[in-house]
């Protein structure tokens, strides 16, 4: 016969209650059944399995069971050795195939590495002279077999109401005279402003005289010309 207790600790609104509840493995319910029914009634029970949940509320968590195994007879130890011999078994498959594995790595990770000839490495730790003949080669790749120039080209067809449309430069490129008159006769149109020097400032700044702003005292003694208009408005 097999007993199962179910406790309730979900409230109508689905909330859980957290008390902490404990069972013995052996549980006795006979002060819990009449005295008649003892004799028609087995009141000793062992426990076997719990299923217990795991979350907040009755909307979230999971449920989860715990059993506890009895001592099983020969045969049934006899069928566990069988077991045991085929775990042993797929182990030892696994691990083999862990060996290929292992060994196919090893294998890409000693192949020959490719490089590409034409490619330029500069490192950090070599010398200068390194660094430019380096940068030299680059430069005559570039103009080799470099596209910047159909690239300039293209952009500058495409932006034909650009400002830099048909006189984009290079600092090195020879414009010749032409283009020199015209930058001598636009900096000669330039005026410069130059602030005029204030001597008082810079006596100032040099802590030879202080700001101090002069009190015109000989306007208190002044009569009010708002007065002297009102007067005279009152003599006409």
């Amino acid at each position: 016969m097999v007993l199962a207790l179910h406790l309730n600790r979900f409230s109508e609104d689905g909330m859980k209650s957290g008390k902490s509840v404990k069972f013995e493995e052996t549980l006795d319910i006979g002060k819990h059944v009449a005295e008649s029914e003892h004799k028609n009634l087995k009141s000793n029970y062992q426990l076997f399995a719990i299923i217990v949940h795991q979350g907040a509320s009755r909307h979230s968590g999971n449920y989860v069971a715990y059993s506890m195994r009895e001592p099983e007879p020969i045969a049934a130890v006899q069928e566990e050795e069988e077991e045991t011999d085929e775990e042993v078994q797929i182990v030892q498959e696994v691990d083999e195939d862990q060996e290929r594995l292992q060994s196919a790595l090893q294998a890409a990770a000693t192949k020959p590495k490719v490089d590409n000839n034409e490619a330029i490495i500069v490192q950090h730790n070599e010398t200068m002279e390194s660094k430019r003949s380096k940068l030299d080669r680059l430069i005559e790749q570039e103009t080799a077999h470099g596209r910047s120039a159909q690239a300039k080209e293209a952009l500058l067809a495409k932006s034909g109401d650009s400002q830099f449309f048909e006189n984009v430069g290079r600092w090195d490129e020879d414009l010749g005279d032409v283009v020199e008159d015209k930058r001598k006769a636009a900096l000669k149109q330039v005026k410069s402003k130059r602030k005029k020097v204030d001597m008082y400032d810079l006596d100032y700044d040099r802590g030879k005289v202080k700001k101090i702003k002069n009190k015109q005292m000989d306007k208190f003694g002044k009569p009010n010309m708002f007065q002297i208009a009102s007067d005279a408005k009152k003599k006409k």
